[in-house]
């Protein structure tokens, strides 16, 4: 609608322009209006850019809290719980109680575990997770940008590569949005804290080594949420 209005307003100058031409006064209305116009684009994208990551961090936030409570009811993790069936629903499939959710059907049983408990709202398929950046709904929670999120035993945090649970956020993010959302809840930086980039994509054009690129506006980029 904004963009419409502007193509109108600067064809109707030139039109005025070739037949007679514009008085200061009408100049000066004219640059106005594209001005608030123009501010109103740019204000409306800083809008939905805080809401995507409100929402992401909200997400963020109620998935590591139901992970804990979970551990905390059970003394076991969600997908790797060993009693889930009997203690949980007869519809569950157990994990092998090692303590680590350690491989794909593991962490595809995470979320099951956790929405059947009552930790957290949702219907997911159960189904083993390819990997933690390609995985999709329903597989796991839908991240707000077409990607699922994942938690397991693996080596993604960029800092320490050492294995760990992690909570992955998925890609299709923007390191733009990232880098907003570990400066609203984290120190900021993209290479440590609790949050960071993904491992895997610390070549990507994500971050400059411990800065998130805050121009980047891509969908490649993705970060782990430590939960050990």
């Amino acid at each position: 609608m904004r963009s419409t209005a502007i193509y109108f307003i600067t064809n109707q100058l030139n039109v005025k322009l070739n037949k007679q031409g514009f008085t200061l006064v009408e100049v000066a209305i004219v640059l106005v209006i594209v001005g608030l116009l123009m501010g109103g684009v740019l204000k409306g994208s800083e809008l939905i850019n805080g809401a995507k990551v409100s929402s992401l961090n909200n997400k963020l936030s109620s998935f590591k809290t139901a992970w804990y409570a979970f551990n905390d009811r059970y003394q076991a993790y969600p997908g790797d719980f060993n009693t889930a069936r009997s203690a949980i629903d007869s519809g569950l499939t157990d994990g092998n109680g090692n303590g680590i959710v350690e491989n794909t059907r593991e962490m595809g049983q995470v979320w099951v575990h956790l929405s059947k408990a009552g930790f957290i709202k949702g219907s997911f398929a159960g189904t083993p997770a390819a990997s933690n950046e390609r995985a999709t709904p329903p597989t796991g929670p839908a991240n707000g940008f077409g990607k699922a999120m994942m938690i397991g035993w693996d080596n993604r945090y960029q800092p320490q590569p050492g294995r760990r649970h992690n909570l992955n956020t998925g890609t299709g993010i923007a390191g733009k949005i990232l880098g907003e959302l570990d400066r609203k809840t984290d120190d900021g930086k993209a290479n440590s804290g609790e949050m960071a980039l993904n491992y895997n994509g610390r070549t990507r054009n994500c971050a400059v080594v411990a800065d998130w690129n805050l121009k980047d506006s891509s969908n490649t980029c993705w970060a782990v949420l430590r939960l050990d």
